[in-house]
């Protein structure tokens, strides 16, 4: 929105304009006046031209636009954005009083590169609606002051839940997989109520997916830095300037890929790392390995849909991917499968629990998956706790014996699993399914595929 967008996109007085009576002849034209707007819609669209512009605006030059309208002050403007801030929070703390459900919490951290260090924090919610819908609030982008203790970033996470009244409600909290955020679960443990968390925190943490598979990557292409250097000199080299990106791009449709360097090399004298018709090969290699890595952080990566169910189903994918890699011909490429299934079993070989109660309670996998990934992890483990799970549910099923809960679970295992194609809605069939039958197992799918496993949402 331009500085003019407050006066309507002009410098004169906005006319108000009410139609002649005498609409189709030779008289008057529609009489026009001047009447300035109230000054409580002067304050509100000066509220939102500010919100819509840079931090440092000179207010002079919008006062200029109109000579009839008294700018409001800064503290007044500030004072109404913070009213636009608060309708829309009041309006999402109503929502999210009324969820039926665990609510799950992801947050980022970002640190600024200068010497300030300034720090910021995302902390969103994610929870599923009356409708059977997947939904997220962005709760608070918080300023954190130096130095980013446990106890600072803690206390501000906390103090944020309590603020939004979801303290008692959490299901997870996934957070970047540092060894940092372990103590901070453990400082949140600390601060909150874990009678209220499912198996008392045990399952709280949730570590993100996506960047655990970046360092599967980064791994396996640190073995392979010297043999591709070339290549990655080359890219870097050509794309560092618009011009010197056309310059490649022309020659690249020109020739096949591998000769374009050597070609460009004569018109380049500063391009000195030409990488060889191997070289290239090789990289193509790699990158066409690499891949299902894309692929799948993106799957992973994905917010309009549950995501807790399908990690399982990837990741075999995944496991069975860098053991074909292993027995390749190109001991550099097994050299990378082998470092890659060395952070892969360190980080993934050992499953989390909410990942193995959402593959049991997909109905196209069941338990079956947990063995094909490999695991220490087994079917009867798994089972066991989703039972641990269900027994929480006191208030829901206060009334119902524990034998008749296992039943309902053993009954929903017993039955055929349901075909993966085509693909189903796995939220639409738990709540055209479950209501009847398995009541306390709806009711737990909803705290459970509400847990996004990525923090890149």
């Amino acid at each position: 929105m331009g500085s003019n967008s407050l006066v309507h996109g002009s410098s004169s007085p906005s006319p108000i304009m009410s139609n002649s009576p005498l609409q189709g002849s030779s008289s008057p034209s529609p009489i026009v006046t001047t009447s300035p707007p109230s000054p409580d819609h002067v304050c509100s669209m000066s509220a939102e031209f500010h919100l819509s512009q840079p931090i440092q605006i000179e207010d002079a030059n919008v006062g200029q636009k109109r000579k009839n309208i008294n700018l409001p002050s800064r503290h007044t403007v500030k004072r109404d954005i913070m009213k636009i801030y608060e309708a829309p929070k009041v309006k999402s703390m109503g929502l999210l009083d009324k969820v039926g459900s665990r609510i799950a919490i992801t947050t980022d951290l970002w640190t600024a590169s200068n010497e300030k260090k300034k720090g910021f924090m995302a902390i969103t919610s994610h929870f599923i609606d009356e409708n059977w819908a997947l939904q997220s609030r962005i709760l608070r982008f918080a300023y954190l002051p130096c130095p980013h203790t446990t106890e600072s970033i803690s206390s501000t996470l906390v103090e944020c839940l309590l603020d939004w009244n979801i303290d008692r409600k959490l299901s997870t909290i996934n957070l970047d997989n540092c060894s940092t955020n372990d103590s901070l679960i453990n400082s949140l443990l600390m601060k909150l109520d874990t009678s209220s968390l499912l198996l008392d925190g045990q399952l709280f943490h949730m570590r993100c997916c996506a960047h655990i598979l970046n360092l599967i990557v980064q791994d396996g292409l640190a073995m392979i830095v010297y043999d591709i250097s070339k290549v990655r000199s080359s890219v870097v080299f050509w794309s560092a300037t618009p011009k010197r990106e056309q310059t490649f791009r022309e020659a690249a449709r020109q020739l096949k890929i591998s000769y374009v360097f050597n070609r460009l090399k004569a018109r380049e004298p500063l391009h000195t790392s030409v990488p060889t018709e191997n070289d290239c090969e090789l990289t193509r290699e790699i990158c066409g390995r690499l891949e299902i890595f894309n692929r799948v952080a993106k799957v992973f990566s994905g917010t309009q849909y549950p995501t807790t169910n399908l990690f399982f189903p990837l990741i075999c994918e995944i496991r069975l991917s860098i053991q074909n890699w292993l027995s390749s011909s190109k001991e550099i490429i097994r050299n990378m499968a082998s470092k890659m299934m060395e952070k892969f079993e360190k980080y993934l070989f050992v499953v989390h629990g909410i990942m193995g109660v959402a593959i049991v309670l997909d109905p196209r996998y069941k338990f079956k998956n947990v063995k094909d990934v490999g695991s220490n992890t087994d079917g009867p483990t798994l089972i066991d706790a989703t039972y641990d799970i269900l027994k929480r549910y006191d208030s829901f099923v206060e009334e119902i014996e524990d034998t008749m809960t296992k039943t309902e679970l053993e009954l929903y295992l017993k039955e055929k699993v349901t075909p993966r194609e085509p693909p189903i809605d796995i939220l639409k069939w738990w709540r055209h399914n479950g209501g009847i039958k398995y009541p306390i197992l709806q009711k737990m799918i909803r705290d459970i595929l509400v847990i996004p496993i990525s923090t890149i949402t």
